[in-house]
């Protein structure tokens, strides 16, 4: 079998949906305005991660695809995950879910962008989030492994509110057999889940340091850190496609 993702049409991709956003002016103004009303202590934006739960009838299973062996763990609500190793190193684990919380997330949200002389600053305003993940079911079929289920909200959510349905894939990369690729695809009937978010744990003695300029804390692990990436050439002061680029 080819190691090429196009050759397999199963399953297929959906198109990106991009959250709704607004672009204004004003950031330093902004800026200045929070500096007067509230203490450099609360400034600070920090978001610590706290994955959600996750569940699954799915009994554990080990699957090979390509150069990697997947194993699935689904005996007990606490050590059930995902786990990622390479045939050269079978011993160590190179990627790893939480034991016993989700790893695929999404949220609806829109986006409020204030942008003035280059500097750029993007709240997220959130009208639903699915933290709880399910494990439906985990197929097969050659060198492709799809993991399928559904995403919930917190348990003091609308139980008849909308589960958006994800498929997360794992094939051979196209360009070295060293590395493995994914695809992550969140949807529901309103098409409104414009976020996807994929979790995964490190090991206790590795730390985060940089993020670009961090005035707040050293080690960034265990934080959402947000990272504003701006073209700078061809759409510079127009705010559509500029956007659009600051959106990834």
């Amino acid at each position: 079998m080819s190691n090429t993702f196009e050759t397999i049409p199963w399953p297929s991709l959906a198109p990106p949906v991009y959250p709704e956003y607004v672009v204004k002016e004003g950031w330093q103004r902004r800026q200045l305005l929070r500096v007067l009303r509230k203490p450099f202590s609360t400034i600070d934006r920090k978001v610590v991660i706290k994955p959600g739960r996750l569940s699954s009838k799915v009994v554990s299973q080990t699957y090979g695809v390509g150069n990697f062996t997947i194993v699935w763990t689904g005996d007990s609500v606490d050590s059930m995950g995902l786990e990622i190793r390479h045939n050269s190193n079978p011993n160590k684990t190179v990627w790893a879910s939480i034991p016993g919380r989700s790893f695929v997330e999404g949220a609806a949200l829109k986006l409020k962008i204030l942008e003035e002389r280059g500097s750029v600053e993007i709240d997220e305003l959130f009208d639903a989030t699915y933290t709880n993940q399910t494990v439906d079911t985990i197929q097969q079929k050659g060198d492709l492994l799809v993991l399928s289920g559904q995403l919930q909200a917190d348990e003091n959510a609308d139980k008849n509110a909308d589960r958006p349905s994800y498929t997360l894939s794992f094939y051979p990369s196209s360009t070295t057999e060293k590395a493995l690729a994914f695809n992550l695809q969140i949807t529901d009937s309103a098409n409104t889940v414009s976020q996807a978010r994929l979790l995964f744990q490190t090991s206790a003695d590795e730390h985060f340091y940089g993020f670009g300029e961090q005035f707040s804390r050293v080690d960034c692990k265990g934080y959402e850190i947000p990272i504003v990436a701006e073209e700078g050439g061809i759409g510079r002061g127009d705010a559509g496609p500029r956007t659009l680029r600051l959106l990834g």
